[in-house]
Order: C-alpha cells, then sequence, then structure tokens
C-alpha cells in the first residue's frame, strides 16, 4: 500500500473516530478457477489416466501483499460443475483465498497502517499435463507443465505385502538439470506403519513411526537430520477422534514449535478445518491461524 493511500485512510479514521480506540484490519484475498479434464482408457490400457488442468487466471503473474507476522488464513474449495461421460469428466473447481494481513488497534489520534511487501501467490500451473498408470504391484506418476521451458516431475513406487518402495524426482528443461529427486521405504502393517526417506536431493533424511492405539487414538513420532548443517529436528504428535466425523491433530518439535488442527466432515467428502501454530519459545509473537473448507458436490 503506497503512502498517499496509507496517509488517506489514515486521515479518515481519524475524521471519523478521533481519539477512540480503533482497530485496523487488512485484507487480501485471490480466486483461482481450475478446470479439470480427465480421461480414463480401460479398453486399451488398464489403470491409464490421463488428466489436463488448466487456471483461470494465470496466478504466477499476480501478486498480494505479505506481512511477515503472525495472520489468519482461510480456503475455500469447491467443484461446482461436473460431466462424466464415457470414460472422461470434467470438472471445475473454484478456489478462494483470502489473508488477513495484520490487525492493529490504538488509542491516540494517529493511526499508521502497516508496510506490506508484494509477493506471488502460492504457486499453480496455468496449465498441466498429468498422466497416472496403476498396474499390479506398480504405479507410475507424470507431470509436465504446458509452457515454454516447462518443469516435469514423475515419480514410481512398487508395493507388496505391506512394503512399499517408491521415489520422485523432477527436471527443469529451462536449465537443463535436476532439480528434485527423493527415494523412500515404507513398511506397513494393520495397526502400525514405519518409513524411511531421503529427500532434498540426498541433503535430509526423514524417519518416521506412526502407530494406531485404537479405533480413536493414535500417536506418531519423526526424527529429521540434515547432512549440509548437521541440523536435527525431532516431533511428536497425537490424532484424536472425538466422534466418527470430527478429530483432532496436535503436534509438538523441539524447537518449540506447536501445532494443532480441528477437522469437522460435515457431508461425505465435504471437510470445515481450523488450524493454529505458535512458538513456545516466543509467545510474544502473534499464532498462526487457518480456516478451510473443502465443498465437494
Amino acid at each position: 500500500m503506497g503512502a498517499n493511500a496509507s496517509l488517506c485512510s489514515t486521515r479518515s479514521l481519524q475524521k471519523r473516530y478521533g481519539r477512540r480506540s480503533v482497530v485496523v484490519c487488512q485484507l487480501d484475498m485471490y480466486i483461482i478457477m481450475q478446470i479439470h479434464v480427465i480421461t480414463t482408457v480401460n479398453d486399451l490400457a488398464p489403470g491409464l489416466k490421463a488428466i489436463i488442468k488448466g487456471t483461470i487466471p494465470d496466478t504466477q503473474s499476480g501478486k498480494v501483499s505479505s506481512l511477515s507476522c503472525g495472520c489468519v488464513l482461510l480456503q475455500v474449495q469447491t467443484c461446482f460443475v461436473r460431466f462424466k461421460k464415457q470414460g472422461t469428466s470434467v470438472e471445475c473447481w473454484f478456489c478462494l483465498n483470502a489473508r488477513v494481513l495484520s490487525l492493529y488497534g490504538t488509542s491516540g489520534g494517529g493511526i499508521t497502517l502497516p508496510p506490506t511487501d508484494g509477493v506471488r501467490n502460492p504457486g499453480h500451473e496455468q496449465q498441466i499435463f498429468d498422466v497416472e498408470y496403476v498396474h499390479g504391484i506398480m504405479g507410475l506418476k507424470g507431470c509436465i507443465g504446458l509452457k515454454q521451458s516447462p518443469v516435469a516431475e514423475g515419480s514410481i513406487a512398487f508395493g507388496k505385502e505391506g512394503v512399499l518402495i517408491g521415489g520422485e524426482g523432477a527436471y527443469d528443461t529451462n536449465k537443463g538439470e535436476v532439480t528434485k529427486y527423493s527415494a523412500g521405504i515404507q513398511y506397513s502393517q494393520r495397526d502400525f506403519s514405519a518409513a524411511a526417506i531421503l529427500a532434498d536431493r540426498g541433503n535430509k533424511l526423514i524417519a518416521s513411526y506412526y502407530h494406531s492405539v485404537n479405533l480413536d487414538t493414535a500417536v506418531g513420532v519423526e526424527a529429521t537430520h540434515k547432512f549440509d548443517d548437521n541440523a536435527n529436528t525431532f516431533t511428536a504428535g497425537t490424532k484424536y477422534h472425538l466422534d466418527p466425523l470430527t478429530f483432532t491433530k496436535v503436534r509438538l518439535d523441539n524447537h518449540g514449535k506447536l501445532a494443532g488442527l480441528l477437522q469437522h466432515e460435515f457431508r461425505p467428502k465435504n471437510t470445515f478445518t481450523v488450524s493454529s501454530e505458535v512458538d513456545t519459545k516466543a509467545l510474544d509473537k502473534s499464532a498462526k491461524v487457518g480456516l478451510a473448507l473443502n465443498i465437494v458436490p
């Protein structure tokens, strides 16, 4: 927000409220509409699925304001059109993202709106072509952006009798180099799961264990080691079902980051989620709060 706009807003608020206490709220939002065309060709290649995704508008060039302090995020996502005929379906997804940048109060006559820095919206490729193939114990998935010098990504996994082995990678055609690769292994049984992943081009090692205590309660731990700076992170968390349609999650790491989540399914596949994160070692800083609404007809 420019200096003239800030001064104008300040004077109008001063004129209206005088020296009374006021709260200034900044809100930024942007709207995304995606069109998905999904085709299956089971007669020719069972298990093969092709997906083309288009985003309106091109959010790569859009900008919103951002503030490095605590903020409230709201996301609403819904599929409002769905058409299917002979193995081909068309879906139109609408996504609204809103961000409360700041809430500032003052008891004096002077009000100063905080400065903001322009940043890009969360990355959404304008057009993407996806291919998925599942056959027996093997699964393949690949995607590429439909633009000049796109990034191509692919993954492969093999699974049998509770053992899953897989890897993924990405190749930037503009830079002419592999920008991402990782590999992992997982072993799962009815009430527990253990996994080890080598990520970030071999720079990060992640080990995790998840255990289902009963139908309502589950616990998990994760250890992460970065080889470049020799940093370690340990995280413990739990999941508890309040009822068949509502559950909560809580996690805490060794750096003091405490996060919680509450999700309720008010209709099949339709959920409302509230989440928050706070740094217990810096309680003077604002907590982060997020709201998400997912609607599927």
